[in-house]
């Protein structure tokens, strides 16, 4: 009667796995999928914010699966969900800098394919950006130091009294000069 993929009259499709029906209030509630527990509400601070992203990061409180972040662009603007994540420290990239951005987000569990959304952070404001100018560090700045400038020690001049002409030039060869070494004999020498 009913094909392969053909809609029964119940709504459902025909290769759908049926649920038998409880009959009694005692049976439906065996037969409810148990839901994952609610998490809690996560926190978020701002780590730091550059001209183009923002670095975010977000205090986990109790057990979560992941987060999604929801982003807005002012005050009256709505919450757009950017991305779900699993890390608890995300930089959110292509921001404008001259823009005031507000972030919040949500902690969600999943249990088989089902997923459960916590509530929401209480928003941050990420403000525009402004451009630190770095002040140089006041440091005493060292006083110079004085060196002594090197004292030339003047050479002894000779004036021509103090030399006396008669005085014998000194001599290079060893040979003129006496030595207390012996003559030779000539009693070697035979």
């Amino acid at each position: 009667m009913w094909g392969q993929g053909a809609k029964l009259p119940c709504g459902v499709w025909g290769n759908a796995p049926t649920v038998p029906r409880a009959t009694n209030s005692k049976e439906a509630a065996t037969t409810k999928v148990q839901a994952a527990s609610k998490p809690s509400r996560p926190s978020v601070s701002l780590v730091k914010r550059s001209k183009t992203q923002a670095k975010i990061k977000i205090k986990k409180r109790g057990k979560a699966t992941g987060y999604q972040i929801a982003v807005k662009t002012s005050k009256k603007a709505r919450y757009r969900i950017v991305m779900p994540t699993k890390k608890r420290t995300v930089v959110l990239r292509k921001l404008k800098a001259s823009k005031v951005y507000y972030v919040k987000v949500r902690a969600f569990r999943t249990k088989g394919y089902r997923i459960v959304h916590g509530k929401f952070s209480k928003p941050i404001k990420i403000g525009k950006y402004k451009k630190t100018v770095k002040k140089p560090k006041a440091t005493a700045t060292p006083e110079p130091t004085v060196t002594p400038e090197a004292t030339q020690i003047p050479e002894p001049t000779v004036t021509p009294s103090e030399t006396p002409s008669d005085a014998p030039a000194p001599s290079a060869t060893p040979s003129e000069t006496p030595s207390d070494a012996p003559a030779p004999s000539a009693t070697a020498a035979q």
